[in-house]
């Protein structure tokens, strides 16, 4: 009996020095600046008086508040504590998400369950709005597509939620200015078109939909083009960390050929030119920065290997970093812009557009689903 109460208490010691340890631990390591599975900043340590500074209302209790988060966020082995606690709620609670994401079979998927009717409203008016600035009553053909996120093909037949799809599709089609033609991408994707740990599709399964947007801008087809496969891995995507639900790791891969190894990629904002493709992009938080290096506000592509002077502009997402060298070779010139993070107002003095070019609006239902995911 009295060995027994010893090992109690030695177990309860240990467990408590434990608790007591690993916040004290956390203090005194060096703060993490960013964390590559969340692929977010953490929060830095700062005085009191740093974060009050400016405020008048700020509190003990908005500081304790604060250290709270610092702590989570700087806590030792923080990625293994989160991986124990998503097996926690997703084995034996028998949760069927793990903060809104969710695992079926290798995949990993977010939950997006709620349509913002007025979130697509909105995304459709900047569209129309730029549509009207630059290409309206010019000789300009301008067409729009919707990229169906993973939860199109998987949640509902899962039993998860997801949104309505189709309300979706029908409200933007019927709030388009009529000048911009609709382009159908849903019958050109399938589930394995996308990365099992994150929401980007595969450049190597995306030639189909290529094809489909060249044929309806009157273009010639991208599977005629003769790709030089290039695969980097492992691939452990945006889902990957946020989710904590574990997984195999994906492969990425990209294509290369005589027109995206010649091409050279103008960085508006930098003002420095790059290729197509970076491999040491690979490294970074996002290594899908490894296609046109990533989120920028708007890229000039000029191609040598095509002569017919054709120019294409391409309003996109991070869809259309691996979409764009697809589309590339039917054109002189791309101009890739993201109207995410430059106003359209600014587009006319930075850009030149063609009066007789190609226009491509080419968004994913997620991003028209999120509120004031464009700039004014």
């Amino acid at each position: 009996m009295k060995d027994r109460k010893a090992k109690n208490i030695a177990l309860l010691t240990v467990f408590f020095m434990f608790l007591c340890a690993m916040p004290v631990w956390s203090v005194l390591l060096p703060d993490v600046e960013n964390s590559r599975t969340e692929r977010r900043q953490l929060t830095q340590l700062e005085s009191f008086d740093e974060r009050r500074a400016g405020r008048t209302d700020y509190s003990l209790q908005d500081y304790f508040a604060y250290l709270e988060d610092y702590l989570l966020d700087q806590y030792p082995a923080r990625d293994g504590f989160r991986r124990v606690s998503a097996l926690w709620r997703t084995g034996a609670l028998r949760q069927m998400d793990n903060g809104g994401y969710y695992r079926v079979g290798n995949g990993l998927y977010k939950l997006d369950g709620v349509l913002s009717e007025n979130a697509v409203s909105d995304a459709v008016a900047r569209i129309n709005a730029v549509y009207s600035q630059y290409f309206a009553g010019t000789n300009a053909r301008a067409y729009w597509a919707v990229i169906p996120d993973k939860n199109y093909y998987a949640a509902k037949e899962n039993g998860y939620p997801c949104m309505d799809y189709g309300a979706l599709f029908d409200s933007v089609e019927s709030s388009m200015d009529a000048g911009i033609t609709k382009i159908d991408l849903t019958g050109t994707l399938e589930l394995g078109d996308y990365y099992a740990t994150d929401p980007h599709w595969s450049q190597a399964q995306i030639i189909p939909c290529a094809d489909a947007l060249l044929k309806a801008m009157g273009r010639g087809a991208a599977s005629d083009r003769d790709f030089e496969r290039h695969e980097l891995y492992p691939f452990y995507g945006a889902y990957y960390g946020q989710a904590a639900l574990g997984g195999e790791a994906d492969t990425l891969v990209y294509l290369t050929d005589a027109a995206t190894d010649s091409s050279q990629v103008f960085n508006f904002e930098t003002g420095e030119s790059s290729g197509v493709y970076d491999e040491e992009n690979f490294g970074n938080i996002d290594p899908y920065d490894v296609f046109l290096q990533g989120a920028a506000a708007l890229l000039r592509i000029d191609n040598p290997e095509q002569g017919n002077g054709r120019q294409l502009v391409l309003f996109r997402d991070s869809f259309g970093s691996a979409m764009a060298p697809l589309l590339l070779g039917e054109y002189s010139q791309v101009l890739v812009v993201d109207i995410r993070y430059i106003s359209p107002a600014l587009l006319g003095r930075l850009a030149e557009f063609d009066d007789n070019c190609d226009v491509l609006f080419l968004y994913s239902a997620s991003v028209l689903n999120s509120a004031g995911a464009f700039m004014r």
